[in-house]
């Protein structure tokens, strides 16, 4: 939500290993930092390290499910079967409507030249989910609504939470390490933070010196 309001306004780098997080490229100077590639992930170089158009992330988590986040695509379906037998996703975005009418046209092909059903399309078809639950169209209108984050399921009270916290001025008076380790005992970290303190907070001093020459400058 985040990204959506304020990516017009500022330049917005995301950290994250959260292949799903990499929906947000579709916004322009958006930049996706993923920590395991060692790799910032645009808009425009996408399609160097993945085999679909980044318009389609979301189809591909509704149909196929992501399992870190426990969502169940359909029965059989990974993304390499998903991009064989749809394989405009390469470079067109598509929707839902597309896939199950691609995946009866498969279907009524392979009856017409007397082959044996495929079932992963026929789990297409029925909206047959990991659990062998028949969902139907269910299925693919859940996920999708769970997985878009481009339209986040986000309360009223967390977008004006979002706003506010956004639009505040830096107080540069309470910047320094003394606050850190107040918000760090504030929020339990050093219960459970087991190395050095100064270890973990050496990398904030680069972005609260940052900060303060940015408050001078824009003052």
């Amino acid at each position: 939500y985040y990204t959506k309001e304020y990516h017009t306004k500022e330049h917005i780098i995301i950290f994250t290993n959260d292949r799903d997080i990499c929906q947000m490229v579709e916004y322009d100077g958006v930049n996706i930092y993923l920590a395991n590639l060692k790799e910032y992930i645009n808009k425009k170089n996408y399609f160097m390290y993945f085999k679909h158009d980044h318009r389609n992330i979301r189809m591909l988590k509704t149909f196929c499910g992501d399992s870190s986040d426990n969502i169940k695509g359909v029965a059989g379906l990974a993304e390499p079967t998903f991009i064989k037998h749809f394989p405009k996703v390469i470079k067109e975005a598509v929707d839902i409507e597309y896939i199950l009418n691609e995946a009866k046209t498969i279907s009524e092909d392979r009856k017409n030249n007397k082959l044996k059903p495929l079932q992963v399309i026929e789990n297409i078809i029925n909206g047959v989910n990991g659990n062998k639950e028949v969902l139907g169209n269910d299925l693919y209108n859940i996920n999708h609504q769970i997985i878009d984050l481009l339209n986040p399921m986000v309360t009223r009270e967390a977008k004006h939470l979002i706003k506010e916290e956004a639009e505040l001025p830096i107080d540069t008076d309470n910047l320094g390490s003394k606050n850190l380790l107040k918000y760090m005992n504030d929020d339990g970290f050093l219960t459970i933070w087991n190395g050095g303190i100064s270890l973990f907070c050496q990398p904030f001093y680069p972005t609260i010196a940052k900060e303060k020459e940015f408050y001078k400058q824009n003052k």
